[in-house]
């Protein structure tokens, strides 16, 4: 990203945001991409059980 600090006018401030925005959104795209996988995985996780409960022990012991 270039730095706005060179603009000579508004004009150029805006050329170089405009020109800058395409990769500042495949940015947040593959942001949000990532963060769908992680939130995905961790509820596929919390829905697995953790342990066995107490009665389905008893009844492995039988």
């Amino acid at each position: 990203m270039r730095s706005l600090l060179h603009a000579k006018d508004s004009s150029d401030v805006m050329r170089l945001h405009g020109d800058d925005v395409p990769a500042l959104l495949r940015a947040l795209a593959e942001q949000a991409s990532e963060f769908g996988q992680i939130v995905s995985r961790a509820a596929i996780d919390a829905a697995k059980p953790k342990n066995q409960g107490v009665f389905e022990l008893d009844k492995k012991r039988r």
